[in-house]
């Protein structure tokens, strides 16, 4: 749980740069707790639960730009998805767009006072032992501010007073981040000796966390056999490049419906290993790799 605490408080040990104005930080809280008091007690007039109102608003998307807090320009991109009360946390670096951390963990709102409290804790794990902060949130906003719970009920993530402003990922017209070819990215080591075809997709599945099928019928129609011999040693290679490698000498140029390829989430499946020739029967779509 402590890693959790670690991770959910966004690098605060580089924060040491950052130095925000304490005056203008502490009459902004100010101004926008009165704000938020004022409208939880308008909302205790409209339901018995205020906080079922928030719960729909949180549901979906959200992203936050930050990193070189007060010194530069922000290096990471933190997306959450939350659906129901569990909210899943991922990372991306700036600069090479690669997911670097992900985890989820488990919520529940409530009230101190007249101010609205979110509590995180371990999936499936006891909220007592969550870490806990004050929020508001709108159609467009979540503004998630630590350091201001006072007492045993709750423990605060974070005892630095902070305002985070999150705000909402708008997928109207775009394509979802596709979280399986993030995966896809992570680096692994591999030393195969005569490991068969099948094992040696299960284990890059695996350490990269992605489920990788094999489509044995249309691979026994090409000729092709689960207990191929694989032989490869490769130190900090993608998952992608080393499915890439594994089915590199599975082409056929003269009958290219025949060769082994890969299909990468589409008909229900995070990765499937396949020939061309059911990819064109299905209407799949097989990844291409760029040549050496």
């Amino acid at each position: 749980m402590d890693n959790l605490f670690r991770e959910k408080s966004y690098e605060v040990s580089r924060r040491s740069g950052e130095k925000m104005k304490n005056t203008h930080l502490l009459a902004s809280m100010a101004m926008w707790l009165l704000a938020i008091s004022a409208s939880a007690v308008t909302a205790q007039d409209d339901t018995d639960d205020p906080t079922a109102a928030d719960l729909k608003l949180l549901q979906g998307e959200w992203e936050l730009f930050h990193g070189n807090e007060g010194i530069g320009a922000p290096t990471i991109r933190s997306v959450k998805e939350v659906v129901g009360n569990r909210e899943t946390l991922r990372r991306f670096d700036i600069a090479s767009g690669k997911m670097i951390h992900e985890h989820s963990v488990d919520f529940k709102l409530s009230q101190s006072g007249n101010v609205h409290v979110f509590t995180f804790y371990a999936v499936g794990g006891d909220p007592r032992n969550g870490g806990s902060f004050v929020y508001k949130v709108d159609e467009k906003n979540f503004w998630d501010i630590p350091g201001l719970l006072r007492g045993k009920e709750f423990r605060n993530y974070q005892l630095t007073p902070t305002i985070w402003h999150w705000t909402r990922v708008e997928n109207k017209g775009k394509p979802k981040l596709s979280v399986v070819r993030q995966k896809l990215d992570k680096r692994i080591d591999i030393d195969f000796k005569r490991t068969p075809l099948q094992e040696a997709f299960a284990f890059v599945g695996n350490e990269i966390g992605v489920v990788i099928e094999l489509d044995g019928d249309a691979l026994k129609a090409a000729g092709f056999t689960k207990n191929m011999p694989q032989t490869m040693v490769s130190e900090r290679i993608t998952g992608l490049d080393a499915m890439g490698k594994l089915v590199e000498n599975y082409q056929s140029p003269q009958r290219p419906e025949q060769s082994m390829v890969i299909v990468i989430d589409q008909g229900g499946k995070e990765v499937l290993v396949t020939t061309q020739a059911a990819c064109d029967k299905l209407k799949l779509n097989s990844h291409k790799f760029k040549a050496d």
